[in-house]
């Protein structure tokens, strides 16, 4: 979800069986600063034009984190679709559509996507690059890392093997030749490998914030 800075937005879980209707968790747009992104020219509105706005969602339970590459259940993967953007997104009509990807380029035999980016930025400012997806997927396929949608991501050149342990992750076939260029090589033709990228777990996070506060999807509440 692209997320302008003019508009401060407060996410609001409400327990769906609760008795005393106490709120069970509330994100308030500081979290915004390690997990949306924006479009350029958003950023430099001055703060009394910002709005409040509230998104209330009725769930049973609170999220554990806000880690896409975590999404441990449906209430998390809920919130994850709204604060962050993969490649493509799910249109209503079931169609993938782009989301930070602007344009895709798919080779002859099918076996390499060339997503072109376009142009945004996380809500502390840093660009959202073709590496912040590269380290994500790359860190989702880490043997010792606990994602329960790993396997969503084996079309991916090597990344069963990697998952195993049998190759380094830096093997697999996603590459960033430059910071707008995303560049994955399949394992054999996925002709519904545009839908799969729409999957949250595909969704990249801030690695610098990732590499200086490991610790910052855990704070939801």
């Amino acid at each position: 979800m692209q997320l302008d800075r003019s508009t401060l937005i407060q996410v609001i879980l409400l327990p769906r069986l609760a008795k005393t209707g106490k709120i069970c968790c509330l994100l308030l747009a500081g979290i915004f600063s390690m997990v949306g992104c924006q479009e350029k020219g958003e950023m430099d509105k001055p703060p009394h034009h910002q709005q409040v706005r509230e998104l209330q969602l009725n769930m049973d339970s609170s999220p554990p984190s806000f880690d896409p590459r975590l999404v441990p259940d449906r209430n998390t993967r809920t919130c994850i679709k709204a604060l962050f953007e993969g490649l493509m997104r799910t249109a209503p009509d079931g169609q993938p559509q782009y989301g930070c990807a602007q344009g895709v380029e798919i080779s002859p035999n099918q076996l390499r996507y060339t997503f072109n980016l376009r142009e945004s930025f996380w809500t502390n400012g840093d660009p959202v690059t073709a590496d912040d997806f590269v380290y994500t997927w790359r860190s989702i396929l880490g043997p010792e890392f606990p994602s329960p949608f790993a396997h969503l991501l084996y079309p991916i050149k090597g990344a069963c093997q990697a998952k195993k342990g049998l190759i380094p992750t830096e093997a697999i076939g996603v590459h960033a030749p430059d910071p707008q260029t995303l560049v994955v090589e399949l394992e054999h033709p996925a002709p519904f490998f545009a839908h799969l990228v729409a999957h949250p777990v595909f969704s990249p996070i801030n690695a610098r914030v990732d590499q200086e506060v490991p610790e910052w999807h855990l704070q939801a509440n």
